[in-house]
């Protein structure tokens, strides 16, 4: 948002707040994806799984949601 010029403002009007769990850690946010024993369109399932976790898809995740990648090199 900060990028854009019209949500400027409503970026600089909140404010992050990390969760302090004193000797218990810390929140992480993960991104996951399952496929079920009965899923009726396996090939495709895999297909975008795998396009997921790939490095062209981490690369946006990285750059646009600014997650941590899973594969190697991105």
């Amino acid at each position: 948002m900060l990028a854009n010029f019209e949500q400027q403002d409503w970026a600089n009007s909140v404010s992050i707040e990390f969760p302090v769990f004193e000797s218990a850690g810390k929140h992480v946010n993960v991104s996951g994806m399952a496929m079920t024993k009965f899923a009726s369109n396996r090939a495709e399932s895999t297909a975008l799984m795998t396009y997921f976790s790939s490095p062209t898809a981490q690369e946006i995740y990285g750059s646009d949601n600014y997650e941590y990648p899973i594969a190697p090199g991105t």
